[in-house]
């Protein structure tokens, strides 16, 4: 009897331990809308590649800000240099002086740089865009918890 309690315990923690991988699939590169946060249309993104958000920029019919990693930007602007989105600013965290190039971000676009992921919310009401996309990458996606507690104090 002894036995089968714990083959019954080890098959509901295989299936709870399943439940949560299958959650924490669907959060990672899923885009999450927050409403208005101090007059901006907030989304948040975790782990999209280029392309979802080159598809997703391109819907948007009003100046973006993006606040993400040096990474992401040189990711985003080797495949998409060329093409026209409605991006106004670029807020960049966690930057040093070789992770990005100025010249990879076209003229247009205002690109600032911080340090961290908290710096660069303080920034969030001075920006721009009347849309704001806050994406991290799978290197920096434990700020993300820094992101969520920021959305719990402005909201």
């Amino acid at each position: 009897m002894n036995k089968k309690e714990k083959i019954v315990t080890s098959e509901e923690q295989l299936v709870q331990l399943r439940k949560e991988s299958l959650r924490n699939a669907t959060e990672v590169n899923s885009i999450r809308a927050h409403g208005k946060v101090m007059g901006k249309e907030l989304f948040t993104w975790k782990q999209p590649n280029v392309d979802q958000i080159a598809s997703m920029l391109k819907n948007f019919p009003f100046d973006v800000t993006w606040i993400t990693t040096p990474k992401e930007v040189t990711r985003f602007y080797k495949f998409y240099s060329k093409d026209n989105f409605p991006i106004r600013e670029i807020i960049v965290f966690g930057i040093n002086d070789n992770m990005l190039n100025r010249k990879q971000v076209p003229n247009d676009i205002l690109l600032m740089s911080t340090n961290t992921i908290n710096d660069a919310l303080n920034l969030f009401q001075s920006t721009y865009g009347k849309t704001v996309l806050i994406s991290v990458d799978k290197e920096t996606i434990d700020c993300y918890a820094d992101i969520e507690n920021w959305l719990t104090k402005v909201k």
